[in-house]
């Protein structure tokens, strides 16, 4: 198949504004697939320089670029080592951090490769959807900011329409115009912190 098409694509997403960050998502949600596959080559009793080769031959855009360097990689130990974090340094993904901290762990490790890989795709999965959560309650927290801003806002400003005649004599004084001001301005900040802490910043 022709990666092509998609691998030019991916790149010109992450050229534009937040493209990086869709990217960054891309290759969090592909990763624990990939690790799977990596895990089940070593099953079949491959040594673990291959399975991770496999993984980034059969991984999907934008991880295969990414692992692209892994399909050339010629020796384990330190060369595989050093080529992750470099990995990890160029997609700035703790998920591959993640990754190359358990490859590096594999010789001093009591259990078996393939059941630290299996171990780290299901802790990959679950922060996944954890975040997935975290991100549909912060839409709905973001819906039910804008009414209660909203509300803030016009609350200074309830007299005027309740009582439109006293509200133009209290206006017409300096110290009415300067307390509506100043109602205003603290509605107007309290909104403001509303919204903020509705609309947390990106991972």
């Amino acid at each position: 198949m022709n990666w092509t098409l998609p691998v030019s694509l991916m790149e010109r997403c992450a050229a534009g504004r937040g493209g990086w960050r869709l990217r960054r998502r891309a290759i969090a949600r592909q990763l624990p697939a990939s690790i799977e596959v990596a895990a089940a080559e070593l099953g079949r009793g491959a040594g673990l320089l291959p399975a991770l080769r496999c993984m980034a031959e059969r991984a999907r855009p934008p991880l295969r670029g990414l692992l692209a360097p892994l399909r050339e990689l010629e020796s384990g130990g330190p060369a595989l080592d050093r080529l992750l974090r470099e990995l990890c340094e160029r997609s700035a993904s703790a998920e591959l951090a993640l990754l190359a901290h358990t490859v590096a762990l594999v010789p001093q490790a009591v259990s078996t490769p393939q059941a630290l890989l299996l171990r780290l795709a299901r802790r990959l999965r679950l922060r996944q959807a954890g975040e997935q959560r975290c991100r549909a309650l912060s839409r709905r927290a973001r819906w039910r900011a804008w009414p209660l801003a909203a509300a803030m806002l016009c609350l200074p400003l309830l007299p005027v329409f309740l009582l439109p005649t006293e509200a133009v004599k209290w206006m017409s004084t300096p110290g009415g115009r300067a307390w509506l001001v100043a109602a205003l301005v603290m509605a107007g900040g309290g909104a403001g912190l509303v919204l903020r802490h509705a609309h947390p910043p990106h991972p």
